[in-house]
């Protein structure tokens, strides 16, 4: 006949009790982050729109091309760049799941090639910088999909060029229109002047599960985008945009 020792039973049970509650406590494997679009940098947006403000230097306080009068400033009602100086920047870094898109919205108000304005008293059709998206990814995969879309403007796709032990996706791509197209229409509340009210999203696209970090800059124009496009040279354009690489 077997005998059990109930003092030896019950100090087995509490020894699995406090093995199981240990397990229970222990913290989850390290999980890592999605790969998300977070803005990096404040959102600049200059008021009034220079490139089509009438440049006058009247004495005053402000910036001597900025006429006191300030029913005379084109404003921008928007959230979207549009003068030459607006900017913001954007980073991403983690990981992205098969098939799942980690999309970015940005906005910009696009102009002409040309715009005629007064400046210093001389009307003319004056040159400036053409709305501007700065991106950088990059990855292991050379498989990824790295595109921008713009309502209107189309899509454009950003293919990979190895660097290192990885991928780049990169370049600069400028929205721009030609002088006289119809597109171009006054912007409601923006004193006259005109442009195209253009909705872009920047996307990234993993066939399958991959790590990626990612930099983006929406502007106006100006900017060093040397980080994403060093030899400034066109590699694609289909109307009205042009990609840089």
């Amino acid at each position: 006949m077997r005998t059990f020792c109930l003092a030896s039973v019950t100090r087995r049970i509490l020894f699995l009790a406090a093995g199981l509650a240990a397990f229970l406590v222990m913290p989850a494997a390290a999980q890592a982050g999605m790969f998300d679009w977070h803005l990096s940098s404040n959102v600049q947006i200059d008021q009034p729109v220079e490139q089509q403000t009438p440049w006058v230097d009247d004495g005053g306080p402000g910036q001597n091309w900025w006429p006191n009068d300030t029913s005379l400033w084109v404003n921008n009602p928007t959230d979207c760049a549009w003068d030459v100086d607006d900017h913001w920047q954007l980073f991403a870094d983690g990981s992205l799941s098969a098939g799942v898109p980690a999309t970015m919205s940005f906005c910009q108000v696009a102009e002409s090639d040309s715009i005629q304005n007064s400046i210093y008293g001389t009307t003319s059709y004056w040159s400036f910088p053409k709305r501007t998206l700065g991106v950088a990814v990059r990855s292991s995969s050379p498989s990824l999909d790295v595109r921008a879309c713009y309502q209107p403007g189309g899509c454009t796709k950003l293919a990979a060029v190895k660097e290192g032990r990885g991928y780049r996706y990169g370049g600069c791509i400028l929205l721009r229109y030609a002088n006289g197209d119809p597109a171009l229409a006054e912007v409601r509340g923006a004193n006259g002047a005109v442009g195209v009210m253009t909705e872009g999203t920047l996307t990234v696209t993993a066939p399958k599960r991959a790590s990626a970090t990612g930099s983006a800059e929406v502007a106006g124009g100006f900017g060093d985008f040397s980080a994403y496009c060093p030899a400034n040279t066109a590699v694609q354009s289909a109307y009205p945009l042009t990609v840089y690489s």
